[in-house]
């Protein structure tokens, strides 16, 4: 699903049935939404100018204390923010063993795409090899093992308190597809950007964790005023 795919070019995209060529023009908001959804192609400036914010990012997130801290911190949250009643430190450890032993309930958390909502050190991870072989011609070769086996040791940190929240929806009656979208909502989705975000949050690093870590704790405290003064003053 690409803008090139759907031939998409002034809110009219062209499709084909039957051998004939259609083109239907969508509503503005439609085709925003349709563009968001192809990746993202950064041009050559952007790309130079994303390099200190990406090695400041990978710098801070392979640090072997960080997942530490973001477990507790995203336990929290999740406690916070739970649609079926996570419990503190409980479904926090459920989650971290699950994605250890790789069992029946971490294959379906990460079938039903609740695993990528995280993976946001990953993803940059494979933009600065991108980046390495667009501007040198080569891969990273050897250089970037090291950080992909720390990438490695944090993620069962990072996919705990979300997969223990699938478990925990799953456990209460929830399909696999509602268990996942709880799970992505539970802590900061950092695949949720705005359509023009990409580039500036390439260059910023963490603009957008922090832009959807404070939207999505407005909509949980008007959502749920109670809980949330209960928990921040506990």
């Amino acid at each position: 699903l690409s803008e090139r795919g759907l031939g998409l070019a002034d809110d009219v995209i062209s499709v084909w049935r039957n051998g004939q060529r259609e083109q239907w023009r969508v509503a503005p908001e439609l085709s925003a939404s349709l563009r968001s959804m192809s990746p993202y192609q950064a041009n050559l400036f952007v790309s130079l100018m994303a390099w200190p914010a990406r090695g400041l990012r990978t710098g801070i997130t392979v640090a072997p204390r960080f997942p530490i801290w973001n477990l507790i911190r995203d336990s929290f949250d999740a406690t916070i923010q739970s649609q079926y009643g996570f419990r503190l430190g409980i479904d926090s450890f459920r989650g971290f063993v699950e994605s250890l032993r790789k069992g029946p309930r971490f294959r379906e958390f990460r079938a039903s795409g609740a695993g990528f909502a995280g993976e946001f050190f990953s993803q940059r991870g494979r933009g600065l090899g991108e980046a390495v072989k667009r501007i040198t011609g080569r891969g990273p070769g050897r250089l970037l093992q090291p950080l992909q086996a720390l990438k490695a040791f944090g993620r069962p940190f990072e996919e705990a308190a979300r997969l223990g929240e699938f478990m925990r929806a799953r456990e209460k009656g929830a399909t696999a597809f509602e268990a996942g979208l709880a799970a992505k909502q539970v802590t900061t989705d950092f695949q949720q950007i705005g359509a023009n975000m990409q580039a500036m949050s390439m260059m910023t690093a963490f603009l957008n964790p922090a832009i959807q870590s404070l939207s999505q704790m407005v909509r949980v405290t008007k959502a749920h005023p109670a809980r949330v003064i209960a928990l921040g003053l506990g």
